[in-house]
C-alpha cells in the first residue's frame, strides 16, 4: 500500500479553474464512497436495514494547495491525499 499519495492536477488555474475544481470534487467523492463502503465492517449487531451510514471524510485544508510549475507563473493544484475516515482514521488511504 502506498504510504503517501500526492496528486498533482496540471491544469493551469487561469485557463480551467472550473475543470480543476470538478476534478478535485471527483477525487474527493471517490474517497467518500470508499469511506462509506468500508463502514459496513463496523455496523453494530443491532444494525437494521435502512439505518443511516455515518462516514465522515476528513481532509485538512492545507492538503490542497497551488504550486508554480514554470517560469511564466503557470500553477497546478496539488492534492495530498491525507484523508481520514470514520472508524478507520488515516491508515485506510495509505497514510499514518
Amino acid at each position: 500500500m502506498l504510504k503517501y499519495l500526492t496528486i498533482a492536477l496540471l491544469i493551469p488555474m487561469s485557463l480551467s479553474a472550473a475543470s480543476n475544481e470538478e476534478t478535485l470534487q471527483y477525487i474527493i467523492a471517490d474517497y467518500q464512497a470508499q469511506c462509506e463502503k468500508v463502514q459496513e465492517d463496523f455496523r453494530d449487531i443491532d444494525y437494521e436495514e435502512g439505518d443511516p451510514i455515518v462516514a465522515e471524510l476528513g481532509l485538512s485544508d492545507d492538503n490542497i494547495y497551488e504550486i508554480t510549475i514554470d517560469k511564466d507563473g503557470k500553477t497546478a493544484t496539488v492534492l495530498h491525499a491525507y484523508f481520514s475516515c470514520t472508524n478507520i482514521g488515516y491508515s485506510w488511504c495509505g497514510t499514518l
